[in-house]
């Protein structure tokens, strides 16, 4: 976030404003065995027009499912008309 100069806020919008989860992958990370975490992959737009990239997955916290950032990355500026 702090290299593509992008806000919490940014993150926030372009989640919302997805349509659909791009991909949904399993972590390759040796921490969790065999039962491997799933990583989504979002790709939404900003108010601004700014697509954003976002890495996240969900876990479960004081009972509730909560979806935590863990990559997020500016691709492109949304230019209508280009």
């Amino acid at each position: 976030m702090d290299a593509d100069d992008l806000t919490h806020g940014d993150v926030a919008e372009s989640i919302v404003n997805a349509l659909v989860i791009d991909k949904v992958i399993r972590s390759r990370s040796p921490v969790h065995g065999r039962a491997r975490e799933r990583l989504y992959i979002i790709k939404g737009l900003t108010y601004g027009g700014t697509l954003v990239h976002t890495k996240g997955k969900t876990a479960q916290e004081a009972g509730r499912e909560v979806f935590h950032v863990l990559v997020s990355a500016k691709i492109a500026t949304y230019a209508e008309g280009t």
